[in-house]
C-alpha cells in the first residue's frame, strides 16, 4: 500500500519477512499491516472521522497495535 500527500510521514512501515520460503504465505509476500488500520488512521487523523464512523465503516475491527503512524496528527 502506498500513501502519498501532504501530512504523510514518510518511510516504510511493516515487517518485511523476506522472500525465502519461510517469509512467504502460499508463495506471496506475507501481509503484516492490515489495510483497515491505515485507512482508519487516515479517516480519523486527517478527515476527523469519529469512532462511530470507523465502527460503521469497518464493523468488528479494532487496530490491535494502535495507529501505524503514517500521517501526522
Amino acid at each position: 500500500m502506498m500513501v502519498i500527500g501532504g501530512g504523510v510521514t514518510g518511510g516504510v512501515y511493516g515487517d518485511f519477512q523476506g522472500l525465502s520460503e519461510q517469509g512467504l504465505d502460499q508463495g506471496d509476500v506475507r501481509v503484516t499491516t492490515d489495510y483497515r488500520t491505515v485507512l482508519s488512521e487516515l479517516l480519523s487523523r486527517r478527515l476527523g472521522a469519529s469512532s462511530d464512523v470507523l465502527n460503521t465503516t469497518f464493523p468488528s475491527f479494532s487496530p490491535t497495535s494502535g495507529w501505524v503512524g503514517v500521517v501526522s496528527p
